[in-house]
């Protein structure tokens, strides 16, 4: 509808087999004058890691440098000095996960530039250069997965995905209703929940579970387990609804 052919893609990946975690490496200056290829040595010296057969470096991150004890560089070229330093975030995904995404793209006519982690996708979607200076945590809830990314100071620190989604809750509330056809089991569930005063909140349709909510302190506790021995808890305020005009 835009009449514009698209030819080529950079694909996000994502799943719980995203993994990230931070590596230090270490190289002596040649020349004493920190120049782009003692950047690069480092850099290589940091992502030189063992990783399992099944698992690729899609991402090496630089979070800082450091010249001779003296941290928090970001651009180290032509800075004087003996030894050279980088902390630096690597990001790691399955290499048949990357495979297969590659292949699907190719077979409907589009070539693949490069991939992204899911995670580092939504963060370059949504978050400004201002936040990730002063520090933020991104928190994208999926159907399957909740990708996590922390910034501080401009670089990230850490990167997670969480093998628990909106489809699990919705999987382990529906449960309830057995007997009724998928399509139609959430359609049961009243949108509403009344709290302990009689108030009347928005529980997000799935708060009227019982033995999966409590509400304290007007606040809206949901409690879900994947079936997968994975459990967690959310809490929520309890949203009022605006009182009827008289």
């Amino acid at each position: 509808m835009a009449a514009t052919e698209i030819r080529s893609v950079v694909a996000g990946s994502a799943g719980s087999h995203i993994k990230g975690f931070n590596s230090h490496g270490v190289v002596a200056v040649r020349n004493r004058e920190v120049a782009s290829g003692d950047v690069e040595r480092v850099v290589d010296a940091a992502r030189a890691v063992a990783l399992p057969t099944d698992q690729e470096v899609l991402h090496v991150l630089p979070q800082e440098f450091i010249v001779d004890d003296q941290d928090g560089i970001r651009e180290p070229v032509g800075m004087a000095g003996v030894r050279l330093e980088a902390r630096v975030h690597i990001v790691t995904g399955a290499v048949s996960a990357g495979q297969n995404l590659i292949k699907c793209c190719n077979r409907a006519g589009l070539h693949v530039r490069d991939l992204l982690a899911g995670p580092l996708a939504a963060a370059e979607a949504v978050l400004t250069p201002e936040e990730r200076e002063l520090g933020v945590a991104l928190v994208d809830l999926g159907g399957g997965t909740i990708d996590v990314v922390v910034y501080q100071a401009g670089t990230i620190r850490h990167t997670a995905v969480l093998p628990v989604g909106g489809g699990h809750v919705t999987v382990r509330v529906s449960d309830r209703g057995q007997g009724i056809p998928a399509g139609d089991r959430l359609h049961v569930f009243e949108p509403f929940f009344h709290g302990r005063d009689g108030r009347k909140g928005s529980g997000l349709g799935l708060a009227i579970c019982r033995g999966f909510v409590e509400a304290n302190g007007g606040r809206i506790r949901l409690l879900a387990d994947t079936g997968e021995g994975t459990a967690f808890a959310v809490s929520l305020p309890l949203v009022q609804q605006p009182a009827p005009a008289p």
